[in-house]
């Protein structure tokens, strides 16, 4: 986080601390991997990797499907034989607060 806050000051691009916990709050859990999940990465592999995450994402509108892919088929195209896997979460915030926490204003440092 830090170093895209860097990256985003070299850039003159206005991007706060806070902005990464706002945009987590919005962001679903949809995978229940470790550390702080029950799974593994390898249950994800078992049950079709990052396929089954990208339909999971399609499925809830957060993904473009009229997007091209390399093969000259759409992401909707491509992804449309997968079937749902228990390994992932519905596509819906699993928890009411984000992992990432800013200091409240009395502590920040000034930019």
């Amino acid at each position: 986080m830090l170093h895209l806050l860097a990256l985003a000051a070299e850039a003159d691009i206005d991007l706060a601390i806070e902005d990464f916990d706002d945009i987590s709050r919005r962001t679903p859990k949809i995978v229940d991997l470790q550390p702080g999940g029950e799974r593994v990465m390898n249950d994800l592999h078992e049950v079709g990797g990052v396929p089954v995450v990208l339909r999971r994402l399609l499925d809830a509108g957060l993904l473009h499907g009229d997007a091209l892919t390399v093969t000259g088929r759409t992401m909707a195209e491509e992804l449309a034989h997968l079937e749902d896997a228990a390994t992932c979460r519905p596509t819906r915030p699993s928890r009411r607060t984000s992992s990432i926490r800013s200091r409240p204003p009395s502590t920040r440092r000034a930019r």
